[in-house]
């Protein structure tokens, strides 16, 4: 199993959302562990262009990177949002 690392906007998002979306934040943990199991499970994306992968959650998508140790979650956004980040990033 991978460490687990949040990114600091990642850790915004899920404070943010904590007490107004407590549903989501359980998926979306269920998701993170599983990912640190299993960091390439079937519906992950490679994201052309980039050193990350992505996996759907709904709406959502958790936009993450793994070495052999940790599994980076760098981004956890909507559909709408986590591409125009993305870009931010470069």
């Amino acid at each position: 199993m991978l460490q687990i690392e949040f990114s600091a906007y990642t850790k915004k998002f899920i404070k943010k959302n904590k007490t107004s979306n407590s549903a989501l934040i359980q998926k979306l943990g269920l998701t993170i562990k599983e990912l640190a199991i299993n960091p390439l499970p079937k519906g992950s994306k490679k994201l052309t262009g980039y050193p990350f992968y992505r996996i759907r959650l709904g709406n959502y998508r958790i936009v993450y990177r793994h070495d052999d140790k940790i599994l980076y979650v760098t981004i956890i956004e909507k559909r709408d949002k986590v591409y125009t980040l993305l870009k931010k990033l470069k």
